[in-house]
């Protein structure tokens, strides 16, 4: 049983009101109450790291894995696994701005805020990838899995457009561990490598999805059927024609050069609905329509412009407002 599961899955209560924040009703009363009971366990749960390894004194968990790994083929029990830090630091901070948000529980969002900061930071490797436990046990190892990455994918924490050393090491992460041999693996490099704006890379794996690890019906191919694959195939998909973490919207983040025209209608981005035509690989228009009445900051092309709108209203961009 990995003790980190709980907080993946109530995260998806965080990103349910990024794309529709005018649920704050639902927040207060469903999502942040669980979310709070689920930080206050984790807070309790947390321990300081083994001094004789770690003598800056951060806090980790422990017992702690990897999911579906073992260190070196025998150990599946570690201490404060990347991953593991990973999603308590998206757990704490999105709990915290629900807190700020409904005016609520001040001081226990800011003993979460500081939880955080002595949470163990990403390492990089001897070989230059982001470690997957908190020892460099992982150094030149073809795996499957690659869940030190969830920073990258779901999660935003590592974005190329703000850190260039934490992106090159999620490359050399996924250059290590090669290719996949089914479908769930093989739908997460495409999402990865459309997060890294690799367009060409992130089409490879979808091919691979769809040629060698989906039945004729489309499911996907793992020892049994997975829908993991199929969901994250999707969202490949999606994140390649359109992104919105970190504060922006990124139009056409990841176009592969065969997808060379094409349109969309009613992409949701987070606060915004997204109607978007390209051709010759080039945006032709963009029209984003406003759900919530909120800044964004509208990316193409390696410019961004900001707008805001009031909710329902919608405005057209094209490659000269850039």
């Amino acid at each position: 049983m990995w003790p980190l599961a709980p907080a993946w899955l109530l995260l998806h209560m965080w990103e349910h009101f990024a794309f529709d924040p005018s649920l704050t009703s639902w927040v207060s009363d469903v999502a942040y109450p669980l979310m709070k009971g689920l930080c206050e366990f984790y807070l309790d749960f947390l321990v300081v790291a083994p001094a004789d390894v770690e003598p800056e004194q951060y806090i980790v968990t422990n017992p702690s894995m990897s999911p579906e790994h073992t260190i070196r083929n025998s150990l599946a029990l570690t201490y404060g696994s990347t991953i593991d830090n990973s999603l308590l630091r998206d757990l704490f901070n999105h709990t915290a701005e629900f807190a700020n948000m409904l005016g609520v529980d001040s001081d226990f969002a800011s003993n979460l805020t500081s939880t955080m900061a002595r949470l163990m930071p990403f390492r990089i490797g001897s070989l230059g990838q982001i470690q997957e436990y908190a020892r460099d046990y992982d150094a030149n190892e073809g795996f499957n899995h690659v869940s030190q990455l969830y920073p990258l994918f779901p999660s935003a924490q590592i974005d190329p457009r703000f850190n260039t050393i934490l992106t090159d090491a999620a490359k050399v992460t996924l250059k290590q561990r090669g290719d996949s041999s089914n479908g769930e693996p093989t739908a997460w490099r495409a999402d990865f490598f459309s997060r890294l704006l690799d367009g060409e890379k992130a089409y490879y794996y979808m091919q691979r999805l769809l040629q060698l690890y989906s039945y004729d019906n489309l499911w996907s191919i793992n020892d049994i059927y997975q829908i993991d694959g199929n969901f994250g195939g999707a969202s490949a998909v999606a994140e390649m024609i359109l992104q919105s973490h970190n504060g922006e919207i990124h139009l056409l983040p990841a176009i592969p050069s065969s997808w060379t025209q094409g349109s969309i209608k009613g992409f949701r981005a987070r606060g915004f609905t997204v109607d978007m035509t390209w051709s010759d690989g080039v945006l032709v228009s963009a029209t984003l329509t406003s759900t919530s009445g909120t800044f964004a900051r509208v990316r193409y092309a390696g410019n961004a412009i900001d707008i805001t709108q009031r909710q329902g209203a919608s405005r057209t961009l094209t490659p000269s407002d850039f």
